[in-house]
């Protein structure tokens, strides 16, 4: 159905009720933010903008606030910067084999999650990236309330050669 009338995928949810328009914008606006925060992690790089008015693909406009986002970008700056102290991508966790702890404080608990359930001696920091559909910065950040939730450990780099 996109293909043929051509609007956005999420504007096609919503036609076809599979989703509600809250439920898009909301999507669509913390994707955004997740996105233009990303380039506040960036070590180095160039930014060039120039304005243009783009062609609208979609119905749905969504609002974001530009100061929110930096503020949010320079918070996810500060914390990954302490993160990256101990958190690296070649980096290897292992479950301790508590429970989740869903009374605990976390800041996405859906990531925390995800990321507790993956979490695998056998798999690196930048693997769980690869198999998990959230930013970098989310997925760091749930690895780093998991160990001060002592739910997880570091554990040495497995002999890749014992696992063939």
């Amino acid at each position: 159905m996109q293909a043929a009338t051509g609007p956005a995928a999420a504007a096609v949810l919503v036609q076809e009720k599979k989703i509600t328009q809250e439920q898009a914008l909301s999507t669509l606006t913390e994707k955004t933010i997740e996105d233009v925060c990303d380039v506040f992690l960036w070590s180095e790089g160039t930014f060039e903008f120039e304005p243009t008015k783009a062609a609208l693909k979609s119905s749905m406009t969504i609002n974001v606030d530009p100061i929110h986002v930096v503020w949010e970008g320079l918070r996810r700056s500060e914390i990954w910067n302490r993160m990256n102290a101990y958190i690296h991508q070649n980096s290897f966790f292992e479950s301790n084999d508590d429970a989740f702890d869903l009374t605990a404080k976390w800041e996405d608990m859906l990531v925390a999650r995800h990321v507790f359930a993956k979490i695998d001696a056998n798999i690196n920091v930048a693997e769980l990236t690869e198999r998990l559909p959230f930013s970098r910065f989310k997925i760091y950040r749930a690895i780093s309330e998991l160990l001060s939730q002592r739910l997880i450990h570091p554990t040495d780099i497995p002999d890749r050669n014992s696992l063939v």
